[in-house]
């Protein structure tokens, strides 16, 4: 998800745009979905900055507290793209959505 024009989002990174081949401003989105072959249906999402410090423009706010959902969503944007889907396949698991196979494209 681009945001070139952001310049005061929490956790905002450099992004690399893949179509472009250049770096630019955003997130990273991961989803979970379900799919029967014809159809798709998304389970669950996260939305992602960087782990690594160098390139994420806007930090943390300290005045957030740390017992609020918000903050443990902005915790889980820095983990690693393995760690979410894990947790993501937990959810969805724990909601009752079975599957036979789990694809992933990298």
């Amino acid at each position: 998800m681009t945001r070139n024009r952001s310049k005061s989002v929490e956790l905002l990174a450099k992004v690399y745009d893949h179509v472009f081949y250049r770096y630019q401003k955003g997130f990273t989105m991961l989803t979970l979905g379900w799919s029967d072959g014809y159809s798709f249906l998304p389970v669950d999402f996260t939305m992602l900055s960087l782990s690594t410090e160098s390139n994420c423009l806007i930090k943390v706010s300290t005045t957030i507290d740390k017992k609020t959902t918000g903050y443990k969503r902005r915790k889980e944007t820095i983990l690693k793209k393995p760690d979410i889907a894990i947790k993501l396949i937990q959810n969805a698991v724990t909601q009752g959505i079975s599957a036979q196979y789990i694809l992933m494209d990298t």
